[in-house]
């Protein structure tokens, strides 16, 4: 496990800048320093935008609806840290709610439709308010259901979060510790590039493709076909 000032020590020892113990904080840096701290936490943003499928940038929340309420931002089930509510896949619905009054066995899976299907069936005209079936993503990204809870119904889902954003000396990239290495190395890229340093740019580029593709191996969802799992 990496934190963000010990990949900022690696980066400045590898790319011959300076030495790892030059930098005994990520804030408050001048002229190499500076850039090297930037192009750290550029890398990490780098490698968390790469690919929305992330495994460590899913995560699951539990909260309740309102009586007489459709449309829900991410704060109405407080949320702190949303980017986009996952939909459904083949064979797996993302969302179910349940009554709490009654617990979990009361518990089923709701359907995803399209926001324009969800506003023609929910989002005008008069309506009756009752258990929900199915929901939509409206183009500002509420979370809508259909029908209008007519109770508190407790509502389960999953949602891919914000980007991590290294700030302090102490903080760590939140995706598996075994590939930290990998922000460094692509933050060395990025310097080379800036620098024009042609062979430390190859060298790093390398590296930092071969803990990639490790990464996309270990975190992105497998490949399914009929009778199995593709690896």
């Amino acid at each position: 496990m990496s934190t963000f000032l010990e990949l900022c020590g690696i980066v400045a020892r590898e790319s011959g800048a300076a030495s790892s113990s030059s930098i005994t904080s990520v804030t408050g840096n001048t002229g190499e320093l500076e850039k090297i701290v930037s192009f750290t936490n550029d890398a990490w943003q780098y490698i968390q935008n790469k690919h929305e499928s992330w495994q460590w940038m899913r995560t699951e929340f539990l909260s309740d609806a309102i009586i007489g309420t459709a449309r829900y931002t991410a704060a109405s089930f407080s949320i702190t840290d949303w980017a986009d509510w996952i939909t459904d896949t083949p064979d797996f619905r993302t969302f179910s709610l349940y009554d709490p009054a009654l617990g979990v066995a009361d518990e089923y899976a709701i359907t995803h439709v399209d926001y324009n299907r969800w506003f023609a069936m929910y989002g005008r005209g008069s309506q009756t308010n009752s258990r929900p079936t199915y929901w939509a993503e409206s183009p500002s990204g509420e979370f809508c259901l259909g029908a209008i809870p007519d109770l508190a119904y407790r509502v389960r889902g999953r949602y891919r979060q914000t980007n991590q954003v290294l700030a302090a000396n102490g903080d760590t990239p939140n995706m598996p510790s075994r590939f930290h290495l990998l922000i460094a190395y692509h933050a060395l890229v990025l310097m080379a590039g800036h620098d024009e340093a042609a062979q430390t740019y190859a060298d790093n580029k390398a590296k930092a493709r071969d803990l990639m593709f490790a990464l996309e191996r270990d975190q992105l969802p497998k490949m399914r076909m009929m009778g199995g799992t593709v690896a």
